[in-house]
C-alpha cells in the first residue's frame, strides 16, 4: 500500500519530450541519462530501457518513476502552497498580536495586524517569508518523492520554506533524489532525502493537537500525497501527520474507479458509490474530499477544501485540516445521498442529517426526513 506515484518509486513507461530533455550518450553496457529541466530544477534521469521493472523497450524507460504529464500538477501545487505559506504567516502574526489581551482589545489588535500584513504586496510579503524561513518557515513532506523533482522545486521556488522531506520506499529512488538535491545546490538540511515507508513515517510524525498554537511538536505544515493510483491507503496517516491548520495536498489517478466504471471497488476504497453521469468529474472530487473528511473525523479533525481540480486522468485536492471537535459533530450536515435518475441526467440530493435550532450555535442533530 505504499507504492509511489509522480513522486513514487514505481516504474512507468513514458514517451519523450524532446523540447525539455537532452540525451547524453554513454557506452552501450552502461545506463544512459537525460537531463530534465522543469521550473528551477534540473535533474539527471537514468534510462535503462528493457532493464526497467515494466520491461519497457523505449530508451527513456527508467528504474525510477518520472511523470512528465504532471508538470501542471506540480506548477499548481507550488502556487497553492506559496499562498498557504502567506496565510500561515498572517495567522501566526495575528495570534501573537493578541497575546496577553482580552475581549475587544485582542480582537482589535489582531485585526490591525491582519490589515497591516494584507496591505503589503505579494512581493513584499514573500520577502518577509524568505527572511524568516530559517526560524518560522513551513515544513513540507513529499511522501512519495521518486526523483525528488517536486521536492527540489518546493525548496527552491516557494518563499518561506524551512524544510522539505522527500521520502520514498524505493532505495533507487531515494538515492537518485539525494543526488539530484546535491546537484541542484540545495542544502541537504533544507531538502532531506529519506528512504522509508510513507505510512509508517506519517504515523510516527502525527501531530499533537493538545499543544498550544505554535508549540506543537515538530510535524508537517504541508503533506503532499501523490501516489501511482489510489490515494485511499495514505489518507488515514496523512490527516494525522499534518499540523493543525496545515495543508493536505492529495492526488488520485484512479479515475476509472472514481468515475463509476468499477463502483464496487470505489465503495471498498472510499466508502462511496459513484454513478456514471455527466457530472462524474465533480462527483470524483467530492468522493475524495468525503474520504479525507471521514478519515480526519476519526481524530477530532475536519477538512476545509481550498482548491479541487479534475485534470486529464487524475484529481487533485488541496484542503486545510483543523482540529475542531465541535465542527466534527456537524459533519453529518455536509453529507448527502445522491439519487440519480436512470432515464435522464436529473438527480436529487437527500441530506443525511439536519440541525434543530437556530444559528449561530444551532442545536442537536437528527436524521433528515
Amino acid at each position: 500500500g505504499t507504492t509511489s506515484g509522480d513522486g513514487g518509486g514505481a516504474p512507468h513507461h513514458q514517451s519523450k519530450r524532446r523540447d525539455q530533455q537532452q540525451h547524453h550518450q554513454t557506452p552501450p553496457n552502461k545506463p544512459k541519462h537525460m537531463i530534465i529541466t522543469e521550473g528551477s530544477a534540473r535533474i539527471g534521469y537514468e534510462t535503462r530501457g528493457a532493464d526497467t521493472r515494466t520491461r519497457g523497450k523505449n530508451d527513456d524507460d527508467g528504474p525510477v518513476f518520472y511523470n512528465k504529464v504532471q508538470v501542471f500538477n506540480r506548477d499548481l501545487s507550488i502556487m497553492v502552497i506559496a499562498l498557504y505559506a502567506q496565510w500561515r504567516h498572517v495567522e501566526r502574526q495575528e495570534f501573537r498580536a493578541g497575546r496577553g489581551l482580552e475581549g475587544e482589545a485582542r480582537a482589535a489588535a489582531r485585526k490591525a495586524e491582519r490589515d497591516r500584513l494584507y496591505a503589503m504586496s505579494a512581493r513584499e510579503l514573500d520577502a518577509v517569508l524568505r527572511r524568516d524561513a530559517a526560524t518560522e518557515g513551513i515544513t513540507i513532506l513529499d511522501a512519495l518523492a521518486a526523483t525528488g523533482l517536486r521536492s527540489i522545486r518546493y525548496a527552491r521556488e516557494i518563499p518561506g520554506v524551512k524544510r522539505v522531506v522527500a521520502n520514498d520506499l524505493d532505495r533507487d529512488a531515494a538515492a537518485a533524489c539525494e543526488r539530484n538535491v546535491a546537484e541542484n545546490g540545495v542544502d541537504a538540511r533544507a531538502c532531506e532525502a529519506r528512504c522509508g515507508d510513507a505510512v509508517t513515517h506519517m504515523i510516527a510524525q502525527r501531530a499533537d493537537d493538545r499543544a498550544p498554537f505554535g508549540r506543537a511538536r515538530a510535524t508537517y505544515d504541508v503533506v503532499d500525497i501523490d501516489p501511482y493510483g489510489a490515494c485511499a491507503p495514505f489518507l488515514d496517516a496523512a490527516v494525522q501527520c499534518v499540523a493543525d491548520g496545515g495543508l493536505l495536498c492529495v492526488t488520485s489517478t484512479d479515475m476509472t474507479v472514481l468515475s463509476g466504471n468499477f463502483a464496487e471497488t470505489c465503495y471498498a476504497r472510499y466508502g462511496s458509490m459513484p454513478t456514471k453521469a455527466k457530472h462524474l468529474h465533480e462527483y470524483a472530487l467530492r468522493i475524495v474530499v468525503n474520504a479525507i473528511e471521514t478519515a480526519a473525523n476519526r481524530y477530532g479533525r475536519h477538512c476545509e477544501p481550498v482548491l479541487s481540480v479534475s485534470v486529464d486522468f487524475y484529481v487533485r485536492v488541496f484542503a486545510r485540516i483543523y482540529h475542531r471537535p465541535a465542527e466534527v459533530k456537524k459533519t453529518v450536515l455536509k453529507r448527502a445521498l445522491v439519487l440519480q435518475s436512470t432515464g435522464c441526467p436529473s438527480f436529487y440530493l437527500q441530506p443525511v442529517g439536519r440541525a434543530i435550532g437556530s444559528p449561530p450555535r444551532g442545536g442537536p442533530l437528527q436524521p433528515a426526513p
